[in-house]
């Protein structure tokens, strides 16, 4: 099965936003797939199908996804306006049984800076103009018992001020 949750489409990367996400993957995270960022669906079972080659459900989105099925790292994943899904940046971390991990996303236009625990890892891009959400998704793959992914607390806030990413 799988879990996803979102605020609401309330977000523009043109009015800019910063979004920030503390979680851990429970104590078993064989058959896990995991997602933390920002996207354009909150319905979807997950806006990336595929973290191998990456595969999309959702239009707009930038997300950090964990995919055993694929190894043990989070990569960064992004679409634009539906043009198909785009490894941005790969291996950006390396994901423990109930570790906890601090994603920050920054967006100003089309472009999404990406950090974890403080520390860039990648840009990202997702349209502009088009309404995002904050968004957390959990799935056990086929034949899996059940998984989790403790989520402390995450949010977003803007429009953001800024006129160029770090």
């Amino acid at each position: 099965g799988y879990a996803g949750q979102a605020y609401g489409l309330l977000w523009k990367g043109d009015l800019g936003y910063t979004s920030e996400f503390i979680f851990a993957p429970g104590s078993a995270i064989t058959t896990l797939k995991f997602e933390v960022g920002m996207t354009d669906a909150v319905a979807d079972a997950g806006a990336v199908a595929t973290k191998a080659t990456p595969t999309g459900t959702a239009d707009d989105f930038c997300v950090l996804v964990f995919d055993r099925d694929d190894n043990a790292e989070l990569d960064l994943i992004s679409e634009l306006d539906n043009g198909g899904p785009v490894a941005n940046a790969e291996n950006v971390a390396t994901v423990a049984a109930s570790t906890y991990l601090r994603a920050q996303f920054r967006a100003l236009g089309d472009s999404v800076g990406v950090s974890i625990n403080g520390r860039q890892v990648g840009v990202g891009s997702l349209q502009g103009g088009d309404l995002v959400t904050p968004w957390v998704f959990a799935q056990a793959r086929a034949g899996a018992a059940s998984r989790t992914l403790d989520t402390r607390w995450f949010f977003c806030a803007g429009p953001w001020s800024a006129t160029a990413l770090p």
